[in-house]
């Protein structure tokens, strides 16, 4: 089986809502070993997919595609993005890809648990987990940070992300929580299902931490995201 891994987000230089500083130089260890090489060992075959935005420094340029050797790199306009920008243009990369599977995440993420030792059905779309205190309303809010479905569910997935900006919460809160909402025009609820059925929030969890400033101080913070945020003077809400 051919897992075509979609990573999205700025990989290196600051912006977004946080105005945090992104750098895969700091997260790519963690996601090659905790996520890729997991379903690699497991016999799958993995292709790595980017949506980003230009890198300006050459030097640092060139360390992204040796290191990571990505299959395809979708890039988008700075100027006038939103947080929303690369992920919406992610299918952008894949779409027509020769591919089975897709596993659909952040560049930013340090990943806590080995996703590929949960129970994933390839023949349905996967959400990682419900979203603690949101999934339980009308909008069935889950976790937007880690999606796994199979590769012919793509066109359905890409019109529905596209679909979540700007709601329910507005467009100065573009979020994709409510996918689920989404997805259901264009597919059954037997289609869909939860890797974990335990309620967390998306930032940070016993499965990963956002690689970001201005996280919640929960004991599940990936050590490496405290280690580098305490050393550059950044305090953690409670």
């Amino acid at each position: 089986m051919k897992i075509g891994f979609s990573f999205s987000g700025i990989v290196y230089g600051s912006g977004g809502r946080t105005g945090s500083r992104r750098d895969f130089r700091h997260c790519w260890n963690n996601l090659q070993t905790m996520l890729i090489q997991p379903f690699i060992d497991q016999g799958y075959e993995a292709k790595i997919y980017f949506s980003t935005y230009k890198i300006d420094d050459e030097e640092v340029e060139k360390e992204f595609f040796d290191t990571v050797k990505p299959t395809a790199v979708h890039y988008s306009d700075f100027a006038g993005s939103t947080p929303f920008t690369c992920k919406g243009a992610a299918c952008n990369a894949f779409m027509y890809e020769d591919l089975d599977a897709v596993v659909f995440t952040r560049s930013d993420l340090h990943y806590s648990k080995i996703v590929a030792n949960e129970t994933i059905d390839f023949n349905k779309f996967n959400f990682l987990f419900p979203e603690k205190d949101w999934f339980n309303t009308q909008y069935k809010f889950s976790c937007d940070n880690l999606y796994i479905f199979p590769h012919r569910m793509t066109p359905h997935v890409h019109r529905a992300l596209n679909e979540t900006y700007g709601w329910p919460r507005g467009k100065d809160m573009p979020d994709t929580h409510a996918l689920m909402i989404k997805l259901l025009q264009y597919m059954s609820e037997s289609d869909i299902r939860f890797i974990s059925q335990t309620e967390e929030l998306s930032d940070v969890n016993t499965f990963f931490t956002c690689c970001r400033s201005g996280l919640p101080n929960r004991d599940c913070m990936h050590p490496e995201v405290r280690e580098r945020y305490n050393q550059e003077g950044w305090s953690f809400y409670q």
